[in-house]
């Protein structure tokens, strides 16, 4: 999935979100300061250290920026493959990215398919200044459908410093700019993923450490609130379509792309579907775990297999028939 983020001049966001945004993207981290006359890029595997450089740089140049946490799909994962990245040889320009580009990745390729593209393809179709072209645009929100891109620039050429491709795709909350809502839920705690272990613990939020001077990455407080179910309770749907958000993009207005963190596997569905489980490796597609209570609420109100045979019905009969 990632989490992508654009941050406005002068906006210094809540570290407590990037906390919560690194446990649930942990394959590398990344961001650029637009300085006003250059472009500064760090990169780590190491979200604490990152954060520091992040806070110190930040407190001298109050332009725009972005920040990245990186759930790895394709490329291996490594420093190299964290985003930004440069745009070719143009060192002005940088660009990152979340979802997935239908770029081809030539079989013992390491890079990531943001990485092909920054490096090859964009200098290939006129680099920066080729977002100036409104034709142009449109035509790559197109080509990127389920993808953001937000691209920072000192080049002399562009007419912006800063572009965001399928904007609307995202959202803006805290006077800045975010992919999508995986900043909000931690899906995955210190004994859950990859460098953190195995097993599930729950939802949650990292805090800062002032005793430990850092991003403490193994405190994370459970709300007591997330499973006290209240069956009579309404249903709130605001909610339930933000946990949707955090593993779901919007291609088209016909088909979703659903990611799962569990297993990696993504694949499309019709969009207006509910989808709660993974259909690869079945655990919940919101909080990685077997015989949860994510969905409670949801499943006493809905019969969701009949929900999502009806809207396969309304898109395709034929198809529905067959099912």
């Amino acid at each position: 999935m990632c989490l992508l983020t654009f941050i406005p001049d002068y906006v210094s966001p809540d570290m407590e979100k990037f906390t919560v945004a690194a446990k649930s993207n942990p394959d590398g981290f990344g961001f650029a300061i637009h300085t006003g006359k250059s472009i500064i890029r760090r990169h780590s595997m190491d979200f604490n250290q990152l954060a520091d450089q992040f806070l110190s740089l930040r407190s001298q140049h109050q332009g725009p920026a972005t920040f990245h946490f990186r759930w790895a799909t394709h490329g291996s994962e490594t420093l190299d493959n964290c985003h930004p990245f440069v745009l070719g040889g143009d060192r002005d320009s940088v660009m990152a990215h979340n979802g997935i580009l239908p770029v081809e990745i030539r079989k013992g390729d390491k890079r990531s398919d943001t990485r092909v593209f920054a490096e090859d393809y964009m200098p290939n179709i006129g680099g920066i200044v080729s977002l100036d072209d409104a034709d142009y645009w449109n035509k790559l929100e197109a080509w990127a459908a389920g993808s953001k891109l937000v691209f920072l620039t000192t080049n002399p050429d562009a007419q912006n410093d800063w572009y965001i491709l399928n904007e609307k795709d995202g959202h803006w909350a805290d006077d800045m700019w975010w992919s999508n809502y995986s900043y909000k839920y931690t899906m995955y705690t210190s004994s859950s993923y990859g460098i953190y272990g195995s097993g599930w613990s729950g939802h949650g939020y990292a805090e800062y450490s002032t005793m430990d001077g850092g991003w403490d990455m193994q405190s994370v407080r459970v709300p007591s609130d997330d499973f006290d179910y209240d069956d009579e309770e309404q249903l709130d749907w605001e909610n339930i379509e933000h946990q949707m958000d955090v593993f779901t993009t919007r291609i088209d207005k016909t088909t979703d792309l659903i990611e799962c963190y569990h297993c990696g596997s993504d694949y499309k569905v019709l969009a207006e579907t509910l989808n709660t489980h993974c259909e690869e490796c079945s655990c919940c597609l919101f909080c990685g775990a077997y015989g949860c209570r994510c969905w409670v609420k949801l499943e006493n109100e809905i019969d969701i297999d009949a929900w999502n045979w009806e809207v396969t019905m309304a898109h395709d009969p034929k198809q529905a028939s067959k099912q």
